[in-house]
């Protein structure tokens, strides 16, 4: 049996410095969420920024490499979209338009030489009533229908969600507290209604999360970066913008918005980042990465966090090891 068919746009942002990783990484997405979504849109950035860890020697290569890998997957996923980013003045002035709170042009890239403008595009070019938007390298684990299913209703009948999100890694134990992620920022503020696993934050992050993009219209402001990192966008040729993900939680907190993760139902559903750095030897055995993560596998020490911790890396190593022997 067939399942159904939610109003989403499952949107991917993908660049050829992704190659070393697309294939397995993509597969495992498009196996959770592929058949949920009315449309698969898959953006690909085709503007290298150079001075950066976004740019690479053979993006060229890469690039032709990418696309092909995207023509082989629609064969099994008829309604991916491949959509080049459209960097001309009019689409630019375009979704400049429909996003930003003011008469503002969305800049190209932030002061790290990191996406910006592509984000945008991504949803921009999107069909659906709501986008589910994830970052090409994002791993998962557990029941997407009933989550996504959930977020749904729970963002129709709470306009105070702007967006949502699976936990951020696996769950704690009920009545523990979730691991600070960040000083600052990206903790839990409260939870949701009293009820555990469901927590609220007044950060987005841009790595997953399910809007309806119908909210982001006229919602987008930018903010600078602190002083040290404005001399060092200057002083590298960046543009002295702070990253999209900070814009939009500065957006979000004037309105008295804020970001729901939760577990949801039928034993819940979470998501994961491997490493920004994939070595050789996380390259070889991510296959092997993928299909643990999708069993359910980790470790305590990776409870309440996304990030994999080096207990999850060394377990997986031992039984990638105890695999191959």
């Amino acid at each position: 049996m067939s399942r159904m068919k939610f109003p989403v746009s499952l949107q991917i942002n993908v660049a050829p410095v992704d190659m070393a990783f697309l294939a397995p990484i993509m597969a495992h997405q498009l196996s959770i969420f592929g058949n949920l979504c009315e449309e698969i849109v898959v953006t690909v950035e085709t503007k290298k920024s150079e001075n950066s860890r976004w740019s690479s020697s053979d993006w060229d290569t890469n690039l032709t490499s990418l696309l092909l890998l995207l023509e082989e997957m629609q064969v099994s996923y008829p309604h991916l979209l491949i959509s080049k980013i459209d960097y001309s003045s009019a689409t630019h002035k375009k979704a400049s338009d429909f996003f930003m709170e003011s008469s503002e042009l969305l800049p190209w890239k932030d002061f790290r030489g990191g996406p910006y403008y592509s984000y945008y595009y991504g949803v921009f070019s999107c069909s659906q009533k709501y986008v589910l938007h994830m970052d090409s390298d994002m791993l998962y684990c557990g029941s997407a229908e009933a989550w996504l299913r959930e977020a749904l209703a729970m963002m129709e009948e709470d306009k105070e969600v702007l967006l949502c999100s699976p936990l951020v890694g696996p769950p704690v134990r009920k009545g523990e507290e979730v691991p600070i992620a960040h000083k600052k920022r990206y903790n839990p503020i409260g939870n949701y209604q009293s009820r555990d696993f469901y927590y609220k934050y007044k950060d987005i992050s841009t790595r997953i999360y399910l809007i309806e993009k119908e909210r982001l219209h006229g919602f987008a402001i930018t903010t600078r970066p602190n002083l040290d990192q404005w001399i060092k966008a200057i002083w590298r040729g960046l543009p002295c913008y702070h990253t999209p993900e900070r814009s939009l939680s500065v957006a979000m907190q004037k309105r008295n918005l804020f970001r729901l993760d939760f577990l949801g139902e039928d034993g819940g559903f979470w998501s994961y980042h491997p490493p920004a750095k994939k070595s050789e030897n996380f390259l070889n055995m991510l296959p092997h990465v993928i299909s643990e993560i999708e069993r359910g596998f980790f470790t305590e020490a990776q409870r309440g966090r996304q990030q994999f911790t080096t207990s999850l890396l060394e377990a997986l190593e031992e039984s990638f090891r105890q695999s191959k022997s």
